[in-house]
């Protein structure tokens, strides 16, 4: 367990300094994009994007996955997992280039086609990477994997940002993707020096198969979940209010996923290692989720209360229409963030069964319920996906609990002290800003004042109420140092 325990405390160290400098360079990147792009280039690069991540989802077969989690695999059985999966995933993206003429006939808009067309190869890309991937996370060697990961963030960054001061559009967002993706390919096989060799008999790979049947069928259903709110802006409320809604998602997003990527890329591979410890695995989830919501509940609270300063100030007065979505898709994340590493720590207790059942049911009450409230409009379909996502979220961790033996006292123990501490600074934030723009118009004055504020009252309050976690954190940092 110590062995585990240091390469977690490394992953955390690795995962967490790439992913910060990154996160700072994504921010300054999506913005100056933002400047540059229309809301009508976002909208035809996520409608494209539909389409092209459903045969993304069915190429990779959840193999990747099925390896990582394997307590033992031979070399054989990898050869024939990466060929197979090479030869499904040209037959993906050969389908995907007969539908793009008829998908962009549907949306009548110009250059979709071709976009779909292009993208497309990313389908072929991504599967390349499974294996060699797949091998570094087995190993639980972070420090590899966070490097690559933030190569190939990097690279995508300066492409896209190049590629829009050159005057390319929306294809500054497909190139770019498609440069970093084969970057990607060859940095995991030059760290891994894998060679891929002959394939043997199909049938000794049944049991990758079997596991990477639920999880591929619960990533497609969780992207199908992704995707109605693009498709009912798009067939709804048109193109533009789907590029509204793609900028919206993303910078409310980004902590979501830049923040919990890195869990999730932690979580997975340490389960897979101690799945058959029922007390470890609990222990393990308990102090992973603690430390989740400690870290982003005053990001979404703050980017919510700051969204109608920070979004004029920095994006533009062409993007103010989205400053409601934006606060209201925050308070979504709160929940969502709250249930990210949950479906990695059941596929990695060996049940991703469950997995699909939780994918399923979230995407049918956001089917239902988008569709009732995009008839109002944008903010309100969004306002609908909030209220029906606790379905989802407490069927999950009924599961959770259940397979964990967490009881309901344990799990509120482990987050009680941040979201009390959330409720101080949200209070604390709206009494000075109502104080700050009494005495000034300034909005920089009143951000500003916002973040500090914030910051101040949220680390105070959690301090006085959990030292002893904060005593945790400052060790685990001194082990992030070490």
């Amino acid at each position: 367990m110590d062995n585990i325990r240091d390469k977690i405390i490394s992953g955390f160290a690795w995962e967490a300094s790439t992913k910060i400098v990154i996160q700072v360079f994504s921010w300054v990147s999506t913005i100056w994009v933002a400047r540059m792009l229309t809301p009508d280039d976002y909208g035809i690069i996520g409608i494209s994007g539909i389409y092209t991540g459903i045969f993304l989802m069915f190429s990779g077969m959840g193999l990747g996955p099925a390896v990582v989690n394997k307590d033992d695999v031979t070399d054989d059985e990898l050869h024939s997992i990466f060929w197979t999966g090479l030869a499904f995933s040209l037959l993906c993206y050969g389908a995907l280039y007969l539908l793009s003429p008829v998908i962009a006939d549907y949306y009548q808009i110009d250059g979709l086609n071709e976009v779909i067309r292009v993208a497309g190869v990313i389908v072929i890309l991504s599967m390349l990477t499974t294996i060699p991937h797949a091998l570094i996370l087995r190993q639980m060697d972070f420090k590899t994997s966070a490097v690559i990961s933030f190569s190939v963030n990097f690279i995508l960054m300066i492409s896209t940002l190049g590629f829009a001061l050159a005057g390319y559009g929306y294809w500054s967002l497909v190139w770019s993707v498609i440069i970093s993706q084969v970057y990607g390919i060859l940095a995991n096989f030059y760290k891994t020096k894998y060679i891929p060799g002959k394939p043997t008999s199909v049938k000794t790979l049944l049991e990758f198969y079997r596991y990477g049947f639920h999880i591929m069928t619960s990533g497609l259903v969780n992207y199908i979940s992704t995707l109605w709110g693009p498709i009912y802006t798009g067939h709804f409320l048109g193109q533009t209010a789907t590029g509204n809604f793609q900028m919206a998602n993303i910078l409310a997003s980004m902590p979501l996923t830049k923040i919990g990527e890195i869990f999730n890329q932690i979580v997975f591979p340490a389960i897979s290692r101690i799945k058959n410890d029922l007390e470890q695995s609990k222990s393990l989830f308990l102090k992973m989720h603690s430390h989740l919501l400690l870290i982003t509940l005053p990001i979404f609270s703050g980017l919510a209360l700051v969204a109608e300063d920070i979004i004029p100030l920095l994006l533009g007065e062409k993007w103010i229409s989205i400053i409601v979505p934006v606060q209201i898709l925050c308070v979504l994340c709160i929940m969502r963030i709250s249930a990210q590493i949950v479906p990695k720590i059941l596929e990695g207790i060996g049940k991703p069964k469950a997995n699909v059942h939780y994918q399923v049911i979230l995407s049918i009450s956001m089917a239902t319920s988008m569709l009732l409230g995009v008839q109002w409009g944008l903010n309100w379909m969004l306002v609908a996906w909030t209220v029906s996502f606790p379905i989802a979220y407490i069927y999950l961790f009924k599961v959770l609990c259940s397979s964990l033996d967490i009881t309901v006292a344990e799990l509120w123990r482990s987050v009680s002290a941040s979201i009390f501490s959330t409720l101080i600074m949200v209070a604390s934030v709206l009494i000075f800003k109502q104080a700050v723009n009494m005495l000034s118009d300034s909005m920089w004055l009143s951000l500003a004042t916002s973040i500090v504020v914030g910051a101040t009252s949220y680390f105070l309050c959690y301090y006085l109420l959990n030292k002893q976690h904060v005593k945790e954190i400052v060790a685990l940092v001194k082990g992030f140092r070490s």
